[in-house]
């Protein structure tokens, strides 16, 4: 993950965890793909149209193969 990548996660996490994330720990943090795949498929289901928008396009750049 890039730190544009992560710094976007951080963001969309911190705007979402109360509406979206509430059945997590308040200091959950994504430390592996599979979590913060989790994550982001939670804050689209449960968040507005424009929070959908931004954790589809982040899981679209998740599921993109890293360079090498």
């Amino acid at each position: 993950m890039t730190p544009e990548f992560k710094h976007e996660l951080s963001e969309l996490i911190e705007a979402n965890r109360d509406c979206a994330l509430w059945s997590l720990p308040r200091d959950f943090v994504p430390l592996t793909s599979d979590a913060t795949k989790r994550v982001l498929e939670l804050i689209a289901a449960r968040g507005n149209r424009e929070t959908f928008i931004r954790a589809r396009q982040l899981l679209r750049q998740l599921a993109l193969p890293q360079a090498a």
